[in-house]
């Protein structure tokens, strides 16, 4: 069995609503909706996508990518909406609950997150006071995933230049990870303080929260005390942790002084996890903390098969293996909306992923209410989400996908 180590977003609603509570038209026009490299854009006639979007507490669909010059939004149809502003250096501002209705205030935050913040040869180095930072790329838009990267320059007088990239993950299930990279691209050593901060969440101090620290202050859950009780978690990956708050709706870690020379750099990863629950907070966080792969069948991990900068699980197809191939989660926690990336499939003819004979997604049907995939024939590349929790200590059967080439 392969043990590893460990990103989240959950919320709900409709575009609409997000329109309405904006006072705009909805958004940016669409990147990508569709399921495949030659797919068209999934809309709300798709009778499967409605039908996921609509199930219960926490609606399934496709992830949607909205672009334009000054914001990047990544929002799924009835469950969240999640914007990203050029003028806050592309770092994410509002965040829309969008089960919530309308006269409720679906926004519940409106500067989300500071993946950084030191004062350095007496300079503010954060997104306030970031330079040549309109830029991003876009890495992915897919219907299970989008990842793209961001990154802004802090000129210092002595010569050191603190760059810091954001790289990002949003995944149809609301799963979300920040890994931000310091790096110092400048000719002189940049000297991090004590205590810089990386890593701060915030919610929308109009309304009431409740907060619940972890023991090993790994993570911080804020609960909505109404209308829904819902939580928004945010959780680290680096240990060790200090955790800190400048408010009783904020929550960031400090670090210890270090000096990057020229060319060095370090790297911190933080998880956001919206729309939790209180019975199951610290069950997200160690699924998140502690992935494990268990039996794999004609199919091979990625490194340790784990990705914490992307909160995939990595696995390749063997290169002379049968059309069918099997992998599984170990049991050991509950699994809440595993992410999958496999590498080397090829499937001209189309592929489908089952778990306990039901699809979670094919080729015909890239989005459903268990999942949503995107296949790239030119890459070899599926990437897929699965739209449940595996409860821990499951039966084989019902832990163990199957994929399946046509």
């Amino acid at each position: 069995m392969l043990l590893l180590s460990s990103c989240s977003l959950l919320l709900a609603g409709d575009l609409e609503q997000d329109a309405a509570a904006r006072g705009g038209d909805g958004g940016p026009s669409p990147v990508d909706a569709g399921g495949r490299d030659d797919a068209a854009p999934a809309d709300s006639g798709d009778e499967t996508n409605d039908a996921a979007s609509k199930t219960g507490h926490r609606p399934r669909g496709a992830l949607v990518a909205q672009v334009d010059s000054g914001r990047i939004a990544a929002s799924v149809e009835g469950f969240f909406r999640l914007e990203f502003e050029a003028g806050r250096s592309w770092k994410p501002t509002q965040l829309f609950d969008l089960g919530l209705p309308a006269d409720t205030k679906p926004l519940l935050a409106s500067t989300l997150f500071e993946p950084f913040s030191a004062t350095i040869e007496g300079q503010l180095v954060a997104t306030s006071t970031d330079e040549d930072y309109g830029y991003y790329e876009l890495v992915d838009a897919t219907p299970a995933r989008v990842t793209f990267t961001t990154w802004a320059h802090h000129y210092l007088p002595s010569g050191a230049d603190a760059k810091i990239w954001s790289h990002w993950c949003i995944y149809a299930s609301g799963r979300v990870v920040a890994r931000t990279e310091v790096s110092n691209t400048g000719t002189a050593d940049l000297s991090l303080p004590a205590n810089w901060q990386h890593s701060s969440s915030s919610v929308d101090a109009a309304r009431k929260w409740n907060v619940v620290e972890a023991a090993d202050a790994r993570s911080a859950t804020f609960y909505l005390e109404a209308p829904s009780g819902l939580g928004v978690t945010t959780l680290l990956q680096d240990t060790p942790a200090t955790l800190r708050s400048s408010s009783a709706v904020e929550r960031h870690w400090i670090d210890a002084a270090r000096t990057l020379a020229p060319g060095g750099n370090l790297t911190r990863v933080n998880e956001l996890h919206f729309g939790v629950t209180a019975d199951e907070a610290l069950a997200r966080v160690g699924d998140a903390q502690r992935p494990g792969l268990d039996v794999l069948s004609n199919m091979s991990a990625v490194d340790l098969g784990y990705d914490i900068g992307k909160a995939a699980y990595r696995l390749r197809v063997l290169p002379t293996g049968p059309a069918t191939m099997r992998f599984s989660l170990d049991a050991q926690t509950p699994r809440a909306y595993p992410a999958f990336e496999i590498d080397d499939l090829d499937a001209p003819n189309g592929w489908l992923v089952e778990l306990d004979g039901q699809t979670v997604a094919s080729s015909s049907a890239p989005v459903t209410a268990l999942g949503a995939a995107r296949y790239s024939l030119a890459d070899r590349k599926l990437i897929f989400v699965y739209f449940d929790t595996i409860a821990a200590g499951a039966p084989a059967a019902k832990r163990s996908f199957r994929l399946e080439r046509l």
